[in-house]
């Protein structure tokens, strides 16, 4: 009987390492793919700045219809 508790704890300790393993692969994953988005939004941000920067500033003219 004490054996058979021993194979158990063996067990799940094997368990509890493989699943450990798994969510660590997963983090990894998530991380690599937020330092990805980081990236992509930081570009982003970029060309909008770029694109406000060359719009016209309004004109202090009256449109033709005044």
């Amino acid at each position: 009987m004490n054996e058979d508790r021993i194979v158990a704890l063996e067990m799940h300790a094997a368990q509890q390492e493989a699943l450990l393993d798994d969510l660590s692969g997963v983090l990894h994953e998530q991380q690599r793919e937020l330092h990805a988005l980081r990236e992509e939004l930081r570009r982003l941000t970029g060309r909008l700045e770029q694109n406000e920067s060359r719009q016209a500033a309004p004109s202090a003219d009256k449109p033709p219809h005044y």
